[in-house]
């Protein structure tokens, strides 16, 4: 319902009310029928869905009462350097190569997830190439730079690259940065952009059990569905809801610790907290199960503490998604897409951690690395919307 209502408003297929809520019926809708199928109903599922109800609730009320109006105004800002910005790209594909055969090759998701977990430098690395690739694209997508041969190139050694590394992730990164700039620059019909979305989420899907039999020649997993990415959350607010255990913490103040302390303990992130609890062992080797956005206002003493932090992020999603559309505006708005996700499948800490450290502050470091060779500027209209 709320999908076709904001739709309907806003008219954009990727404003942020709308791909929230067709994560919500996925994660939350999807999720809870299949968890009932599998295991059964029960009260807690019951209360876990009206809890859902709020959540929604809170988030589109949110979103729907702010407004930030659009102001126009001009604004000199400093372009990054075309040069560096390729050097460091080629740099990053560099290092994922040496990486590749340091690994012998392909190898399966256990292997390379315990071989990224050895070599953690490589999650960087890879976060700054995304960086990297959505500067050269918004180039060549906004005619600052008209070299098309640069540009596909590029985008062919991420694909072949995405491919190599069997994962649906890095191809969905490429595909969202093109498919957005497509929308914004080239000004594609809806309907036909909404049939290309269909058949890469198809693509998107089926891809790594293709990719398994393929490389590995293995199989991806024991059943033709695997569930476990939708309703682990359940799995995870049921066990921590049945359990005496306690949580120590207030992860609210955790998530604002996080967000300024780089060195944050690792014991005090409810995900961390529950892995050690609950799965020890499998902690110890490196895995993670995610939390429950839901079951952290359970843990920090009320249920109803998810009405407020659900309200906050209608509020913040509603802010960003009206941001300035200037080059830093479009990249935050499509890495709240990026990781959206996680606010469905783990806590609040989650969510700002990945966007902070794992984005925002990479950027930052590529713009000021270029800045101190290069006095490049230009002047901009930026708009705010305005009623």
């Amino acid at each position: 319902m709320f999908v076709f209502f904001n739709f309907r408003k806003y008219k954009d297929i990727f404003d942020f009310s709308i791909l929230f809520n067709l994560l919500a019926f996925i994660y939350f809708f999807l999720g809870l029928n299949i968890f009932q199928n599998l295991y059964g109903q029960s009260n807690l599922l019951i209360q876990i869905s009206y809890d859902c109800l709020l959540a929604l609730l809170s988030f589109n009320l949110a979103y729907y009462l702010f407004n930030f109006k659009r102001k126009i105004f001009k604004l000199k800002i400093w372009k990054p350097d075309k040069g560096l910005i390729l050097f460091f790209f080629y740099l990053t594909v560099f290092i994922e190569l040496y990486s590749f055969f340091e690994r012998g090759g392909l190898i399966n998701r256990t292997d390379a997830f315990y071989f990224l977990n050895n070599n953690k430098y490589l999650f960087l690395n890879k976060t700054f190439q995304f960086i990297l690739y959505f500067l050269i694209s918004s180039s060549f997508f906004s005619k600052d730079d008209k070299n098309y041969s640069i540009y596909a190139i590029n985008t062919f050694i991420l694909i072949l690259l995405s491919f190599v590394n069997i994962s649906r992730f890095e191809i969905f990164n490429i595909l969202l940065i093109n498919i957005y700039f497509v929308y914004l620059y080239r000004g594609v019909r809806l309907r036909s952009l909404l049939i290309y979305s269909s058949l890469v989420t198809f693509l998107f899907l089926a891809l790594k059990p293709l990719l398994y039999l393929l490389l590995l020649n293995q199989t991806y997993a024991d059943n033709t569905l695997n569930y476990s990415e939708i309703i682990n959350w359940i799995r995870n607010t049921y066990i921590t809801l049945n359990s005496t255990a306690e949580y120590p913490y207030n992860s609210y103040l955790v998530t604002l610790e996080g967000m300024i302390n780089p060195f944050i303990s690792s014991e005090k992130p409810l995900s961390n907290w529950y892995m050690q609890t609950f799965f020890y062992s499998d902690y110890l080797n490196g895995n993670k199960y995610g939390f429950s956005s839901l079951a952290e206002g359970y843990m920090n003493g009320n249920r109803y503490y998810n009405i407020l932090s659900f309200a906050f992020l209608g509020f913040l999603f509603k802010y960003v998604n009206d941001y300035r559309k200037d080059v830093f505006g479009i990249f935050l708005k499509l890495i709240f897409i990026t990781i959206m996700y996680k606010l469905f499948r783990s806590e609040l800490y989650n969510f700002f951690r990945s966007l902070i450290y794992i984005y925002i502050l990479p950027y930052l470091i590529i713009y000021l690395i270029s800045y101190l060779f290069s006095n490049n500027t230009k002047e901009v209209i930026f708009s705010r919307r305005e009623n």
